[in-house]
């Protein structure tokens, strides 16, 4: 964090604004900004020139802030984004980019700084399932995979925590809902072959659990060892 805002202070001090007339007109990035701050992210999308594509913002945080800083050539530009932090009550980077302008259109995004955090997602469907229902819902410790995205849903009384690794392909599933009478008591916490991936059940503390392991197309690509170590981290 600290060369990130040494990086911005280098921007302020280095470049400061010159004014309008010193750059080209960039009304696309205006509108991108804009865009970006309103959360209407396929908007923002359509401010860059065809084959460039805005870098997937990974977390579900909203964006609050989104600084234009001029950069080292007269036709580009920095883009500074900020979500809001809900647990700390302020606001931390999400991204850096740097942009390129030719005739008002974005025809370069370089994303320098990719400041997300996937399991923020997890934090946020965790806790407004135990707000609803009063229950605690066990989550991985460790991960057999870099964990781009996170994806969580309550239905019902069921949550589904979904995280995913986009560069290999691969996926953890686990969802949980307490107990119900009459429901069957499902405890197999050893790794059971799926189509497509492995499974384990378990039940603790009044939460029935199903934990799957997975990849879009081959299941040689995971391990039952590895949804074993999921499960034995999982609290």
């Amino acid at each position: 964090m600290k060369w990130i805002m040494s990086f911005i202070v280098a921007m302020l001090l280095l470049f400061p604004g010159n004014g309008a007339d010193a750059r080209p007109k960039q009304e696309a990035v205006h509108q991108m900004m804009n865009a970006l701050l309103r959360h209407k992210y396929d908007l923002a999308q359509s401010y860059l020139a065809n084959g460039v594509k805005m870098p997937e913002i990974r977390e579900d945080s909203p964006i609050i802030q989104v600084e234009g800083l001029p950069a080292r050539k007269k036709d580009h530009r920095i883009l500074i984004g900020y979500f809001r932090d809900e647990a700390f009550k302020s606001k931390r980077i999400a991204f850096i980019w740097e942009l390129t302008i030719k005739q008002d259109r974005i025809i370069r995004l370089d994303a320098l700084y990719d400041g997300a955090n996937p399991l923020v997602n997890e934090n946020k469907a965790v806790r407004e399932y135990r707000n609803q229902f009063d229950r605690h819902v066990m989550v991985p410790g460790q991960f057999p995979f870099e964990v781009h995205k996170v994806q969580g849903e309550i239905i019902g009384r069921r949550i589904a925590l979904q995280y995913e690794d986009d560069a290999n392909d691969r996926f953890l599933l686990i969802q949980a809902e307490p107990v119900r009478p009459g429901m069957p008591i499902l405890n197999w916490p050893k790794p059971m072959k799926a189509k497509g991936s492995y499974e384990s059940r378990l039940q603790k503390d009044g939460m029935q659990y199903m934990v799957t392991l997975g990849h879009r197309r081959w299941l040689s690509h995971v391990k039952p060892e590895d949804l074993g170590d999921v499960i034995s981290s999982m609290k």
